[in-house]
């Protein structure tokens, strides 16, 4: 597929310039510290050798159903829909 973080964050700037809270984790680093549970989860994965890709259809204990949606929501998904979401509730 194309890169689409770019025109992510064009949009996103529009959207905060109509005075909606954007917060850019579309794009580089935020600068909010890790919270501490999430830095300990981190390190007990690692030392439990989760340190590769998950696999394409998301990690199964993680993938769920939502009666408003067709397909499994995952990581990847999840993004798009809650974007496409909260621009169409806006109009």
């Amino acid at each position: 597929g194309t890169e689409t973080a770019f025109a992510v964050s064009a949009e996103a700037a529009v959207w905060q310039a109509q005075g909606h809270t954007v917060y850019p984790f579309h794009l580089g680093d935020i600068d909010l510290p890790t919270p501490q549970n999430i830095v300990e989860a981190s390190f007990k994965a690692l030392a439990d050798g989760k340190n590769g890709y998950c696999p394409n259809a998301g990690i199964p204990a993680c993938v769920r159903r939502s009666p408003q949606m067709s397909a499994p929501l995952t990581a990847s998904s999840w993004g798009r829909r809650t974007w496409s979401s909260s621009r169409a509730a806006s109009r």
